[in-house]
């Protein structure tokens, strides 16, 4: 556990790193940036160290795991990374703080992962199988998963909330998105309530996430980015205010303190960023960057720096972040493998 700054915790770092007492771009001697990143057109997935000095990457490895990763989660405890590959396994790795290279755990055999998400302690994980999730017990240090443990919910974007008792759950399909409670032992999906939600049925859902705080969810179907209201004891979603963001938005990201909306649109090549109210979680336009075909982002630890792949050039952008304004790196793109797609970044402690 040691070096790893749980994303549970955040919340109560928010107001410090809003001061910049945390989110400041220099990090203790002794602590790296790893970034990761899925090459799905070459079906590979490299190992970035970001030097945080020079403000440009190294690559540490590239690996060739069982079928093309389409999915990157850290266990929110300890430190390994599990990934959904497209050949029905959850693969998990450790990771080796000073070089950010990664070492195989084991795999867990599922029949058609496209997705996975931890709850917020990481005592279990929701992974997507057939556009139904299910969840299994997660062992952060060995890397495993058992299960599935109960029955599964409808959906196939997933995010979870800070509490660590509701799960919330997207149905591109239908257009809905379903809010969970977790039950026991086992992480059941207990009393799924759904939001007829105004996001497209059939185009959408495309990406979901919640804010730190537990407050507020954002969803996009690729045009529009809808607010939601989150009951802290029930979970329910209420509709709070839609926004056009662009064409093809896959990626919505929240930075560590809540203050800062992200969006990646895939179709319009831009990569837009918001403020978010804390009065009301109302979102308010404050820059929007070019770049070729963004498909996912990230931002690392302390949110001094988010980082996007840009999926028709192969590479990836780093910006530095003050507030809700980005410069981009002086260094520019660097280039990864054929196709890049999901991507997810860390501070690790050596």
């Amino acid at each position: 556990m040691v070096g790893y700054f749980p994303r549970w915790l955040m919340p109560l770092f928010a107001p410090m790193i809003s001061l910049g007492f945390v989110g400041c771009s220099a990090l203790p001697q002794g602590v790296n940036t790893c970034v990761y990143v899925s090459n799905a057109g070459a079906a590979t997935f490299s190992a970035l160290l970001f030097d945080r000095t020079t403000e440009t990457f190294s690559t540490t490895a590239t690996y060739v795991p069982i079928a093309k990763v389409l999915a990157i989660r850290f266990h929110p405890i300890y430190k390994t990374v599990f990934v959904a590959t497209f050949g029905g396994k959850v693969q998990s790795y450790t990771m080796t703080p000073s070089t950010c290279a990664l070492t195989d755990l084991t795999s867990t055999a599922i029949a058609n992962s496209t997705n996975l998400f931890f709850n917020y302690l990481g005592s279990f994980a929701y992974v997507v199988d057939n556009s139904q999730v299910y969840p299994y017990l997660a062992d952060g240090t060995a890397g495993t998963l058992v299960g599935p443990a109960d029955a599964a919910g409808s959906g196939s974007v997933i995010t979870s909330h800070v509490s660590g008792s509701f799960v919330f759950l997207g149905d591109p399909a239908s257009g809905k998105i379903y809010s969970y409670q977790l039950g026991g032992s086992t992480g059941s999906l207990a009393n799924g309530t759904n939001v007829a939600s105004g996001l497209t049925a059939g185009a959408g859902i495309l990406d979901m996430t919640t804010t730190p705080n537990g407050k507020y969810l954002y969803g996009t179907d690729g045009t529009n980015l809808e607010e939601y209201s989150i009951d802290a004891y029930s979970g329910d979603l209420t509709l709070v205010s839609t926004t056009g963001v662009g064409t093809t938005s896959r990626s919505i990201v929240i930075s560590p303190n809540g203050y800062t909306a992200v969006v990646a649109n895939t179709g319009s090549n831009t990569v837009k960023t918001y403020m978010i109210s804390v009065v009301d979680g109302s979102l308010s336009l404050k820059q929007s960057y070019a770049t070729n075909t963004p498909y996912a982002g990230a931002f690392e630890s302390t949110g001094s720096y988010f980082f996007v792949t840009n999926n028709a050039t192969n590479n990836v952008t780093a910006y530095g972040v003050s507030g809700s304004n980005f410069t981009a790196i002086a260094a520019g793109a660097y280039a990864v493998g054929a196709g890049p797609t999901a991507i997810a970044a860390i501070n690790l402690a050596y």
